[in-house]
């Protein structure tokens, strides 16, 4: 493979406080393992590997996982010219496992103390990696670090996030400028939870997880926060991590993967935001049955039902919801499963918004007959 050289750095990427420092620490060959799932982001293969080639860390091992991906992925990573330094492990799966089950298999192959996750959408700054090793050895109370991530204009996807007593997801900053007063100050502090995208883990603490492959996609971070703070790890977030992240490729595909009525037919801006909403409203159900209160978990059932019936003019909206609740019917005996063996360890602690931050919800959490 042939060296790739080192590109400037991004002029859309925020400069927070510490960006760029030079790592600190021992430095050991693969102390950093980056995991990758990809399904079906063949045309965002290169943008990534370039910025991974980018990378000032001389050494890191990459865990590319292919979850039964039917494009020209598996040819464009193949045949890509990694720089020297760079271990390749490949993970082809079977079936598409999802996030979370992309990521456990990513987890099995990891051999550094450090973890680092990025979606195939994802360019990552040139110091994200070394700033990722160095991070964690200055801070060995967190076992997952949250980064600044941005998307391609500048604005914020999230620095953080939280989740409100209905167990939805919030970004904090989503949309916001940086530098602005919606913008969460970029400085090092507690956080709820961690975007996926950027996320960084404890080697220790991410093979003590248990994360739950059946939402396909969703609450896979929140539930990452949840179970790490039981094997005691806490969340932080550093401004010196910064990755910038393109909009979500596989949310429509996946939502027709799932197999919807909607997603049969020919796919609309509505449908697309309808089925979007179906499968995060599916994975909030679930996180709530796993790990809430059976007074919150019956409280959110009550609510949702008077939010099916105060849509029944949009009938697609009410249909949504109610096939949310009828898909973790039938999913409920695993449901109940991860509850009896964690719900009582990780207890329910819900993060308000991060002072600072942007109270907006995140578009997926919006129902689709209200404004984005």
């Amino acid at each position: 493979m042939k060296p790739v050289e080192a590109r400037p750095s991004d002029p859309r990427l925020p400069d927070p406080a510490g960006a760029g420092r030079a790592p600190r620490g021992p430095m050991h060959p693969e102390s950093l393992s980056i995991i990758v799932v990809n399904w079906n982001g063949g045309a965002l293969v290169p943008d990534l590997l370039a910025a991974l080639n980018a990378q000032t860390l001389p050494t890191f091992q990459l865990v590319w996982v292919d979850n039964a991906s039917t494009d020209d992925s598996a040819a464009r990573t193949r045949t890509y010219p990694l720089r020297p330094g760079i271990a390749w492990t490949e993970v082809a799966l079977a079936s598409n496992r999802g996030v979370a089950g992309g990521r456990t298999a990513g987890i099995a192959a990891a051999t550094g103390s450090v973890l680092g996750f990025l979606d195939v959408d994802a360019e990552p700054a040139p110091t994200w990696a070394a700033e990722a090793v160095r991070c964690m050895e200055a801070r060995p109370e967190a076992g997952v670090l949250a980064s600044w991530v941005v998307f391609p204009d500048g604005r914020l996807n999230g620095f953080g996030a939280y989740l409100d007593g209905w167990g939805h997801g919030r970004d904090d900053g989503f949309m916001a400028t940086p530098g602005t007063t919606a913008a969460p100050a970029p400085h090092a502090s507690p956080t709820g939870y961690a975007m996926g995208c950027g996320m960084v883990l404890r080697a220790r603490v991410a093979r003590a997880l248990e994360l739950d492959p059946a939402p396909i996609k969703w609450h896979d971070d929140s539930e990452v926060a949840l179970q790490a703070r039981a094997v005691g790890g806490e969340v932080w977030r550093e401004p010196s991590l910064v990755v910038v992240h393109k909009k979500g490729h596989s949310d429509a595909a996946l939502a027709r993967e799932a197999g919807s009525p909607s997603g049969r037919r020919a796919p609309t801006e509505s449908t697309e935001r309808i089925e979007r909403w179906y499968l995060a409203e599916r994975a909030r159900a679930r996180l709530l049955l796993k790990y809430a209160p059976w007074p919150i978990v019956a409280a959110n059932g009550a609510r949702d039902a008077w939010t099916a019936l105060r849509s029944l003019r949009q009938p697609e909206v009410a249909w949504a919801l109610a096939r949310a609740h009828a898909w973790n019917a039938r999913h409920l005996p695993s449901a109940l499963r991860y509850r009896r063996r964690w719900a009582t360890a990780v207890g329910w602690s819900v993060a308000g918004p991060p002072a600072g931050g942007q109270r907006r919800p995140h578009a997926h959490d919006q129902r689709p007959d209200e404004e984005a």
